[in-house]
Order: structure tokens, then sequence, then C-alpha cells
């Protein structure tokens, strides 16, 4: 039962948190949710057809056309990456009676391979690179018959030959796996562990070793459901950490600094109007500063994409720089997304990625209205009322253990591939104040939350003043 629950959290989380744009209807043949750009070629993945009924595409895209890849099976690319030119992307898929497999998709200038992860039970990848020469997998998977879930890490070429499988978990208790990434020594993966309360979730951190050995493992987290999406790299070896926290005050973005041996150092939470989601990390290698794209709510009754900045002080804390709110002219439902130095803006019909530094960016249009020029709407000065404390969080060792694997064969597979009709243009990114139309509703709102103090003790201060009113007014009643 714990199996079926946490797998219907998953798909919760991903179909409509990341795609919060997307509808059962959607018009467009392929929705986008993940994406990686190399000079002129980009890779997106995510699904075609509907969100209820998906099936795990590819889309290529170069200044020759564009190239679909899908697979027959029910699942959806999670993971876009680039690695040194090459794209590698993953992702899962399953049909009735053959149960869930794990989907890799690996493509540079002179070849395009994929792979299917079979196993002796459901495989879900979440995210997938390449390093020393083979690709590196991780996802989680169904521990049978015991019922509970375990991440899974997994090493093998090009040719398919599995050259290293660990898993870890804790016993009785559902554990999985995000996010992937090298700190320059050793593997980190991002995941959330349910380690200590089946009703609460915390942020799991492993630290593997490059022959897939476990180091250490770090369970983050408070009294909520706390999730990390994505993971980055300090210039002095710290973690950056950014996803959402379920709690008292809703759902909130957080940004988390934890130190390379293990400490929690800086944690911030940041809450819109609304439910509001930090989603993707870029740390700057040069100026350590800090591009997080999360979606939030700052108008009543719409969801957008925005870019938080955040400058680096002091080696270990960080400064709110900069809040964009993105839209487009027309306005489109969109949703964010960054890769490496570049971000992504998908919606119903097509595909924009430009520079995070640039004054332009590039429309891939499949289908749907053009789209005239980007917005960045700056939102800075209300940073203030958005960004929340957080407390009560700690760091535990230790809480996931190495556990048994299930057997797994690498199958090279063969996607079916179309050409798709690619409009590209250039759209202008223009850069303005963001201007929302008054509401007395907010506005008052905000008045009684910035003021939380005066408005707990004005009832103490009227009873104080009645208090000296009757007491004066008694006294000189007494002298007439």
């Amino acid at each position: 039962m714990r199996v079926i629950t946490l797998i219907t959290l998953f798909a919760v989380v991903w179909i409509f948190f990341s795609l919060s744009t997307i509808y059962t209807n959607s018009p467009s043949p392929f929705n986008s949710l993940s994406g990686a750009i190399s000079g002129q070629y980009i890779a997106v993945g995510g699904f075609t057809g509907s969100a209820l009924s998906p099936l795990p595409s590819v889309l290529l895209l170069s200044p020759e056309g564009g190239l679909l890849y899908q697979w027959v099976s029910r699942g959806m690319i999670l993971s876009s990456r680039e690695i040194n030119g090459s794209f590698i992307l993953s992702g899962y898929g399953g049909s009735p009676g053959e149960g869930v497999e794990g989907l890799v998709l690996y493509h540079d200038k002179d070849k395009t391979k994929s792979f299917r992860l079979k196993g002796s039970t459901d495989i879900f990848l979440s995210d997938a690179t390449y390093h020393d020469g083979a690709i590196m997998v991780a996802g989680y998977f169904a521990q049978t018959p015991r019922g509970d879930l375990d991440v899974l890490v997994a090493r093998f070429n090009l040719e398919g030959r599995l050259l290293g499988l660990r898993c870890y978990g804790s016993v009785d208790y559902p554990d999985i796996a995000k996010r992937l990434i090298f700190d320059g020594e050793n593997i980190m993966v991002l995941g959330e562990t349910w380690a200590y309360n089946v009703s609460q979730g915390d942020v799991l951190l492993l630290k593997v070793r490059d022959d897939l050995t476990l180091v250490d493992s770090w369970s983050i987290g408070g009294a909520g459901i706390d999730s990390g999406e994505d993971v980055g790299v300090t210039r002095n070896g710290d973690y950056v950490i950014v996803g959402y926290t379920m709690g008292g005050e809703g759902t909130q973005g957080f940004l988390l600094r934890v130190s390379r041996i293990g400490g929690i150092l800086w944690l911030r939470g940041y809450l819109s109007l609304g439910e509001t989601y930090l989603k993707r990390v870029y740390v700057d290698p040069d100026t350590g500063r800090v591009y997080i794209v999360g979606s939030g709510v700052f108008e009543e009754g719409r969801k957008d994409p925005f870019l938080l900045v955040e400058d680096e002080i002091e080696g270990w804390i960080f400064n709110e720089s900069r809040l964009e709110i993105v839209r487009s002219e027309p306005s489109l439902d969109l949703t964010g997304d960054i890769g490496g130095k570049h971000f992504f803006l998908y919606y119903p019909g097509g595909i924009i990625a430009g520079s995070l530094k640039g004054d332009v960016a590039v429309n891939y249009q499949l289908s749907g209205p053009s789209i005239n020029s980007t917005l960045f709407l700056d939102d800075t000065s209300e940073l203030s009322y958005y960004s929340k404390s957080i407390y009560g969080w700690r760091l535990l060792r230790g809480v996931v253990k190495e556990r048994p694997c299930p057997k797994i064969q690498v199958v090279e597979t063969d996607p079916k591939v179309s050409q798709v009709s690619v409009s590209t243009s250039t759209v202008k990114i223009e850069r303005k104040a963001f201007k929302r139309e008054f509401d007395p509703g907010l506005a008052l709102r905000r008045i009684l939350e910035r003021n939380v103090p005066l408005v707990l003790l004005l009832p103490v201060f009227i009873v104080f003043l009645l208090v000296i009113y009757y007491a004066l007014r008694g006294s000189i009643l007494k002298r007439d």
C-alpha cells in the first residue's frame, strides 16, 4: 500500500507541481519538462499526449530542424543535461503487465543511443549524467516483497554493459532520488526520505564514491514535508539545495546551504501570495552568484515563473539581490527551468531559451500563437515581504544504509523517431518594473502581516486606555 501511495505522490509532484500549466486537453504535441543547451543545439525532455496518458519523449532541436524521439509506453522524461557538448536525458516508462523501466537517451554529434533499465521490480529514473566514460543514473525502485522504496544508482557504458550498481535506503520507509551531481570529489545524490515518520518527509543527501560505495547520508528538515528539488555546489564546496516545504504557513520554497562536512549554514523560505516552489538552481562558478527558478502567485488568480538571484557574502551567506517575474507577450501559461547558464520557458506549443545574462532569446515554436517578447518584471522591492524565516530544521547523519538491489539489465532500445516542424524566431527580453493592480484586500493583509506585534497588542492597548479613561472619569466625578 505504501508503494502505491508514494508512486502516486511522485506522479502528483511532477505532473501538478512542475506541469501546473499543462492540462489534459493541451493542444501541444510535446509537453516540456526539462531542457539543456549546447551552442545552437537544444535537447528537451518531457512527454507527448495528455498528462493522464503520457508517452516519454525527447525533442532535439537544431538549425536544421527538430527530431522527436518517442517510447511506446506510459511515462515521461524528467531530466535533461548537457555534458561536454553531449546530451543525456532520463526518465521512465511502462506498460500494463510489463512493469516500469528506466529510460535513457544519449546524444552527441556522432551518435544517438537509447537504453532501457529492466529489473525484477519497477524502476523509476530521475536523473542521469556522463562521467569518466560511462553513463551514471539515479532513481528509485520498489523493494519486494517488503514494499518500501529505495534509492538506486548505476553506471553502464555506451555498449550497454553494466559497470556498477548500488542501492541505499532505510528499512520499511520510502527513500527516493531526484538529482545527481559531482562535487569534484564525490557523487552527490539528492532525494527525499521518510525514514523517521511516514507522514513527514525530509531532504535526503547521499555522498557516494566513484565505485558507488556509500560515504555518508544526511537527512535535513523540520516538522513539515520538506522536498529538495535541485542541488548545486558553491566555489568553496558547500551544497546549495532548493525545493519546497509544506507546513503551517502553506507551501513555500526554500533555499538551503549545507557545508561540505555536514552543517546547516543558511536557510531561508520564500512565500508569495499562494503556493510557492523553488525548482532549479545554477551556481555561477566565477562569481558565486546563485540563480533560482521557481513558481508562485504574485497576482490573485494566476501563477507565474520567477527568477530569484542571490549574491554570496562572506563565503557562506546570501544576499537577496533580485526577483523577476517572467511573463510573455502575448500572455501565455509558462513554466520555467534552468540548464547551466541558460533559462528555459515552456508554453503549450513551444520553448523559449536564452542566456541568464542576455537581452534576447530564441523561440522554438511547434504550434499555437507566436511570442513577441519575453518580460522580466522586477519585483525586488517586495522581496522582504516574500522572504520568510524557517526554524527548527536539523541535519541527521547515517539515515540510510546500503540495501539489496534488484536484478537489472541494460538493454539498447530503438524509440520511434520522427521529424517535427519547428519555427525559429528571436524574441526580445524586456526588463521593466512589475506593476500590480491595487487590491484593497491584499493591501490590508500586508499591513496586518507586517505589523503582527501591533495587531496582537492592540486589544491590550485598548483595554489599558479604557481602564485609564474610567479611572480618570471616576476621579473627576468624586471631586465634583
